[in-house]
Formats: C-alpha cells, sequence, structure tokens
C-alpha cells in the first residue's frame, strides 16, 4: 500500500488561539494567510519517475519545493506523462497542502469528499476545503456550500451552504 497522505487535519494540535475559535479543525503547518510555502521534507531516496517531468520539475520536488510538489500530484492524479495513480496523487497533494499550496488543499479535500485513495471522510474534506476557502478558493467554497446542503452525513445546513454559494 503506497503512503498515507498528509497527516489529516487535527484540531488538537492547532495553536490555541486558533483551536478555541477554529471549530472545523486546522491543517496545523499551512502558512498564515498570505504566507510564504513551507519546504516540504521528502524521504531521503525517493524517487520520481522519468516521465512525470523534466528534470527541473523532478530535482524541486524531490528538494522539498512545495509548488513542485503540487504540479507532480496534479501530474500523477491525471495521468500527465504517466499513468494515473491516486495514491501518489494524494501523497503529493498532501505534502503540498501542509506547505500550503491552496490548490493542493482544495484537491486533497475532494480526494477526502470521494474516498479517492484515502478514507472517506466528510469532516476531513471540510477541514481541507475551509482552509483552501479562507485562502480564496472558490471552488473550495463551492464545494463546501454542496457539503453543506447535502448534509455531509449530518443533516443540512442551508444556512450556512446559502453562505458558502454567495461567496
Amino acid at each position: 500500500p503506497a503512503p498515507a497522505p498528509a497527516a489529516a487535519p487535527d484540531p488538537a494540535v492547532a495553536t490555541p488561539a486558533a483551536a478555541a475559535n477554529d471549530v472545523t479543525g486546522s491543517i496545523p503547518t499551512a502558512p498564515p494567510l498570505g504566507g510564504k510555502l513551507a519546504t516540504i521534507q521528502i524521504p531521503a531516496g525517493e524517487k520520481l519517475p522519468d516521465a512525470i517531468g523534466g528534470p527541473a520539475l523532478r530535482t524541486a520536488a524531490i528538494k522539498g519545493d512545495a509548488a513542485a510538489a503540487y504540479e507532480v500530484g496534479v501530474r500523477f492524479a491525471e495521468g500527465k506523462g504517466v499513468t494515473a495513480n491516486v495514491d501518489e496523487a494524494a501523497k503529493w497533494y498532501g505534502r503540498a497542502a501542509q506547505a500550503g499550496v491552496v490548490p493542493a488543499m482544495f484537491r486533497l479535500g475532494t480526494f477526502y469528499e470521494k474516498g479517492l485513495s484515502v478514507k472517506r471522510d466528510f469532516d476531513t474534506a471540510r477541514r481541507f476545503y475551509v482552509q483552501a476557502a479562507e485562502r480564496g478558493n472558490a471552488k473550495a467554497m463551492h464545494n463546501l456550500a454542496v457539503l453543506d446542503a447535502d448534509g455531509g452525513g449530518k443533516g443540512a445546513d442551508y444556512k450556512s451552504a446559502a453562505q458558502w454559494f454567495r461567496k
């Protein structure tokens, strides 16, 4: 089995001030809004297939560049240059999301919502969507609205859904 993607957001690990006000949980390593992306720790000896992209992309991703990690995730998810592999995509999206890449937070949310490579978990999907939405990702706002309208197993919250749809 592929290694698990980034640890699921854990509200208990968030900063004390954030934990007190954040009922949705948070991704502990995500930088503050507008903050710089963190460098990702990639396990020694990890390699990427040559077909995933040019040497600059592969080198940057292996060295922990967050944007490169996201691009690698996209290529694995969409089968660009390589056979599609949702397990690898989830791993690279998780790394990029932890480093603060907003589209990676959104895509990881969709993986949790749909159960792609990870156990289907609406609460975790919601936490990733909230992180992305708070950073301006309109697709995450839309998906939050849909989750709230559908109820995500907890009953519909039309007021919250309407707020996210308006945003």
